[in-house]
């Protein structure tokens, strides 16, 4: 695709230097859990089963805090460190596929600002959140595992780009084409609201 030297959106929120619902920052972070007084005490299992439970419920992998390297400690209490300085955590915020997919939103804000105008009507843009792992949004709390998505409740695209590598080598689909695809389908979510 012919892409380099376009038009970008200013409509790109990158998050993903911040990616985790708001638990975002450099370097290891850790919470404190109280956990029963004695290992294998029945509030670790209640806490266990908590942590599952709202996993599930908001949308994260439990195992990101249950898991290996961290996890819960048995015992007086408990501790849960999450590295975000690992390489998945985020990105530059000048990357090259950054700037790909402002141009791609360039291009749809043009093409649906065009079409809405011909039919006497006002296109509102989407903005395009960037992020990695997991985001809030108005719809709630979401996994990378997720895919990409459109919410309704703050017109907002939500892409982890980490996707696309999932597209590549899952799916089958690479290159830009199918990048653009899919940032396209999720503008066509927008148009649908």
């Amino acid at each position: 695709m012919l892409w380099r030297g376009r038009r970008q959106s200013d409509n790109i929120e990158d998050e993903r230097s911040d990616s985790g619902g708001g638990f975002g920052g450099g370097g290891p972070r850790q919470f404190r859990v109280p956990i029963g007084g004695r290992a294998g005490g029945g509030g670790s299992i209640i806490l266990v089963i908590l942590v599952v439970l709202a996993g599930w419920y908001f949308g994260f992998d439990p195992s990101q805090i249950l898991g290996e390297g961290g996890g819960l400690v048995p015992g007086g209490g408990g501790q849960i460190t999450e590295d975000s300085s690992s390489p998945d955590s985020g990105a530059p915020a000048s990357d090259e596929m950054k700037q790909f997919v402002a141009t791609v939103l360039a291009e749809t804000e043009d093409t649906w600002s065009g079409i809405f105008k011909a039919n006497g009507l006002t296109y509102e843009d989407p903005k395009l959140v960037l992020f990695s792992s997991q985001i809030r949004s108005a719809c709630g709390f979401a996994s990378s595992a997720a895919g990409p998505f459109y919410c309704p409740g703050d017109h907002k695209v939500y892409l982890d780009m980490t996707f696309f590598q999932q597209l590549d080598q899952q799916f089958g689909a690479s290159g830009e084409f199918a990048r653009a695809y899919v940032i396209a389908h999720e503008v066509g979510h927008h148009v649908q609201n």
